[in-house]
């Protein structure tokens, strides 16, 4: 079992260590992502993907629709890694971006339905 996976099963997802061990590690993760280290985002997305499934869930009328959330979450992480600045933790970061794609696409499906009795455009 990868070190990564190891601190997923003890603690969560990434970034769930504590205080400057958190820090640290997620500085580290940032980088080896950065640097294109593929096994670290396989590792990442096995660790933290169910549970942000599970919250995306909350949000969304099926599961299709919660794992379209959580593809475009991870996007999202992909992304911004550049920007990751680390004033809150890796998990609470890539949790953040998780419920803003909720959140939009959430706006997205309310403004998209037909009003009873119009015509919808799709």
């Amino acid at each position: 079992m990868s070190p990564i996976t190891q601190d997923a099963e003890r603690a969560g997802p990434p970034g769930t260590t504590t205080g400057a061990e958190d820090s640290a590690r997620d500085y580290e993760l940032v980088a080896r992502l950065l640097a294109g280290d593929q096994f670290v985002f396989d590792e990442l997305g096995a660790a933290g993907s169910p549970v942000m499934l599970r919250l995306a869930r909350g949000n969304a009328s099926t599961r299709r629709p919660a794992e379209d959330v959580v593809r475009h979450a991870w996007l999202g992480v992909i992304k911004g890694l550049a920007g990751f600045h680390g004033r809150s933790s890796l998990r609470n970061w890539t949790f953040s971006i998780l419920i803003n794609r909720a959140k939009t696409r959430r706006r997205w499906r309310a403004t998209t339905v037909a009003e009873p009795g119009s015509r919808s455009k799709r």
